[in-house]
């Protein structure tokens, strides 16, 4: 359990250290604000939340969490093409509130899906 809470925290810590390398690359004349002065974190999580809970959890456990689909489907009792699905359809959920996020405040809150 320690050594799974470890790696969990170093793939949140490699995110959040690639949105910050994104904000850089940018410029500070170009600085994101995000939403509501937020940072890349609070944005990611912002969307996230736009997500329905079954394809946010997918989406998590695959994307940061880096399990396989066949771990997923087994510890959520899914079949393997349904958590395919869900992630299909939860990374167009997330691309769709980020274009809405980036139309509102022009700009991409240091989140690119």
């Amino acid at each position: 359990v320690a050594r799974q809470q470890r790696r969990s925290m170093g793939r949140r810590h490699r995110l959040l250290a690639a949105f910050g390398r994104e904000r850089e690359a940018r410029g500070s004349a170009d600085e994101p604000r995000g939403i509501d002065g937020s940072d890349a974190a609070s944005t990611l999580h912002a969307l996230l939340d736009t997500l329905d809970e079954d394809k946010r959890i997918v989406l998590v456990l695959l994307e940061l969490e880096q399990m396989t689909g066949q771990e997923v489907a087994k510890l959520l009792g899914l079949k393997v093409p349904t958590v395919h699905s869900r992630l299909r359809l939860a990374r167009a959920e997330l691309k769709r509130a980020h274009a809405r996020l980036r139309a509102r405040t022009g700009e991409g809150g240091g989140f690119s899906p």
